[in-house]
């Protein structure tokens, strides 16, 4: 698996530009499948996401506004906050480490599979290191 390297904040949160996003999202794809680029095509998004990073996929709420479109839990927790439209409030959820919540509203949109899968391909450039299990 393609291990990229890049800067990281005190907290360890990456530090990148948009191309070096775009450059370490096109190395990943290129070693989950080599003939992505010579013999262009579909990649099934789903299948990368679950078995090439091991990241479980789940789609909620995430604000009343689509501020966030996605999110990564790091760390297992029974706070992860989400927005309830039938009652218009903020409440908390459980998630596991390394699960990508997209937002739900998500689904409703023209642009759903390119929106989604520009959120994932972000989302590969730091994948969680879960050791809690």
């Amino acid at each position: 698996m393609y291990n990229p390297h890049f800067r990281q904040n005190k907290k360890g949160l990456p530090i990148l530009k948009k191309t070096e996003i775009n450059s370490i999202a096109e190395k990943f794809v290129l070693d989950f499948d080599p003939d992505a680029l010579s013999d262009p095509h579909p990649i099934d998004i789903d299948q990368f996401t679950e078995f090439y990073f091991g990241l479980q996929l789940d789609y909620d709420y995430l604000s009343n506004c689509q501020c966030f479109l996605g999110m990564t839990v790091f760390h297992t927790s029974d706070n992860i906050i989400i927005y309830d439209p039938k009652t218009k409030t903020a409440e908390f959820r459980s998630a596991d480490c390394g699960t990508v919540i997209l937002e739900r509203s998500l689904y409703e949109s023209k642009q759903f599979h390119q929106k989604r899968q520009n959120i994932l391909l972000t989302s590969y450039t730091n994948p969680p290191i879960c050791n809690e299990h």
